[in-house]
């Protein structure tokens, strides 16, 4: 089942109408999967409840996104979105990879992305990015009456990059510390997912998908002075 987005309205196309592109090949997907609930009911109910999520489909500033459920598969098995490790590999039950149980706050460190958007079906092979976060990181804040205050903690590493397989020189990288971030990048094409805020991140949580064919307005969150490892910025 597919969820097409126009502005104001949410279309659930059935799969006898795709294309050959959305058939399913290689991909183990079933589709008593999709349907085991109305994913349409749930996207519904977390546009409408959630003032964060009509923020994110206004500043998408497109006429055209997509309402996707990515799968995860690990260890021959689909799963949900989460990718923080569960127990030691001894402890491990399939009832704790469907149910989030005994969630540690480490991330495995290599996993696999399904999602079917668009006009494409993305397989992609991702590990954590362990360039990205210097081991031993200071972040200094200047609070509003000029006094400085370090702290230096353990940030939780969720950042993970890779390739699309069947699409040579195509690259991807995910933020999954909670719901799937991340752009796509396939030649000329960029497509940038987010997850809906609220539900409980399972693996029927819906996500919004779009190909970024203009600029975006952003902000970041970070309003006061932070001054990261020697550099100082304002705002960020």
């Amino acid at each position: 089942m597919w969820i097409l987005v126009l502005v104001g309205a949410i279309v659930v196309v059935g799969t006898d109408a795709l294309s050959p592109m959305y058939r399913d090949g290689e991909f183990t997907y079933d589709e008593t999967f999709w349907n085991e609930d109305n994913p349409v009911l749930e996207a519904e109910k977390l546009l409408r409840e959630h003032k964060e999520n009509q923020e994110l489909v206004k500043r998408i500033g497109s006429s055209y996104y997509q309402i996707i459920y990515p799968v995860q598969y690990r260890q021959q098995e689909k799963l949900g979105i989460s990718t923080r490790e569960i127990g030691t590999a001894k402890s491990l039950d399939r009832s704790d990879y469907r149910h989030g149980r005994a969630q540690t706050g480490r991330h495995f460190q290599k996993t696999s992305l399904y999602i079917k958007a668009l006009k494409y079906k993305f397989q992609l092979d991702l590990e954590l990015n362990t360039q990205l976060l210097a081991p031993n990181l200071i972040q200094k804040h200047y609070l509003a009456n000029g006094a400085e205050q370090i702290t230096k903690q353990e940030v939780e590493h969720c950042y993970y990059h890779g390739t699309v397989k069947d699409y040579p020189g195509a690259t991807a990288a995910f933020r999954t510390c909670n719901g799937l971030s991340g752009v796509i990048h396939i030649g000329n094409e960029t497509f940038i997912m987010h997850p809906f805020y609220g539900g409980d991140l399972s693996r029927k949580h819906p996500h919004v998908i779009f190909e970024a064919t203009k600029k975006i307005k952003q902000q970041c969150g970070n309003n006061r002075d932070t001054e990261w490892g020697l550099g100082r910025s304002s705002g960020f």
